[in-house]
């Protein structure tokens, strides 16, 4: 079976001398398709060849800013289900775990260290609870994209870039009670994060409730 060699091949097995011939365009195949799929290549320098690394855009900032750790420095509401099911000890909520939901970055503030696997599952994690225990979560999406390190405005509204909302779990009920707290003014902001944990702050005020402290939440 005969062979048949590209024009820069050919090319490279006519000359006699000199310091070769580098392969024309034309004769690489792309390893990597021609549609972006979030990937960016790092070149390395070498000689074994390019490497893929994720693109890890929305995992930035300095954990040097974040603050030392998770605080509920206040909790105010009067929903209905978050009265019942107080009182709360605000200086006992300092366990924070942090969980995606596609996009979407839900942070958990309680005073029981829950694992991570009892956040968004069928039942509550303060189902059958004692009255006292609760849940913050605060949900950070930036519409269409990963939510990322930015500040996050709870007044921007739904499906809107970098916007922030708040509920209370609270163990209101046969299956608890998860009670949104409708913040409408003030702000959150995700300091920094990576694949292990996310630290930030929250300042947020509605007609109803008022939360402001901070959070240094791991994913495990």
């Amino acid at each position: 079976m005969k062979k048949i060699l590209g024009a820069s091949a050919v090319l490279c097995a006519l000359l006699l001398v000199g310091a070769g011939c580098a392969p024309a365009a034309d004769d690489y195949s792309a390893t990597d398709g021609d549609t972006d799929d979030g990937a960016m290549v790092q070149d390395d320098g070498g000689d074994t060849g390019d490497t893929m690394v994720a693109d890890d855009s929305a995992m930035a900032g300095s954990f040097a800013d974040c603050p030392s750790a998770t605080e509920l420095a206040t909790l105010t509401s009067t929903d209905a289900s978050v009265v019942e099911g107080g009182p709360f000890d605000t200086t006992s909520f300092t366990f924070a775990k942090a969980k995606w939901e596609g996009n979407k970055l839900n942070v958990y503030i309680s005073n029981e260290d829950y694992a991570v696997s009892k956040f968004g599952a069928l039942d509550s994690p303060v189902k059958g609870a004692d009255k006292g225990t609760g849940v913050l979560q605060i949900r950070f999406s930036n519409g269409t994209e990963k939510a990322d390190v930015a500040s996050y405005n709870p007044a921007a509204g739904y499906g809107q870039p970098h916007w922030v909302t708040a509920e209370m779990l609270v163990p209101v009920g046969p299956t608890a009670t998860d009670a949104l707290l409708s913040m409408s003014s003030g702000s959150a902001e995700v300091v920094a994060m990576d694949d292990t944990k996310v630290c930030g702050t929250f300042d947020m005020t509605g007609n109803n409730s008022a939360a402001t402290g901070a959070f240094v939440a791991t994913f495990k």
